[in-house]
């Protein structure tokens, strides 16, 4: 879990850092957007995260199931 929030800390900076100087701002308010991006991208990636492993987890337990027990198989 610790990667993924990594990870969408480090792309939240990047796409705030970088859009904040291609706009031509203040170096000052370019860094104070980019590290409220680098907290919300943190915590979207740990929700994006959340979704995909209950996804993994239904699908296994899904596929687990005996075919009788299955209403996804016919």
């Amino acid at each position: 879990m610790k990667y993924f929030m990594l990870l969408g800390g480090f792309v939240g900076f990047m796409i705030a850092m970088a859009s904040g100087i291609s706009a031509g701002s203040e170096l000052w308010m370019v860094v104070f957007h980019a590290s409220i991006s680098c907290v919300a991208g943190a915590i979207l990636f740990r929700m994006f995260r959340k979704v995909v492993a209950g996804s993994v987890r239904e699908v296994a337990m899904q596929k687990t199931r005996r075919p009788s027990e299955n209403p996804a198989v016919t």
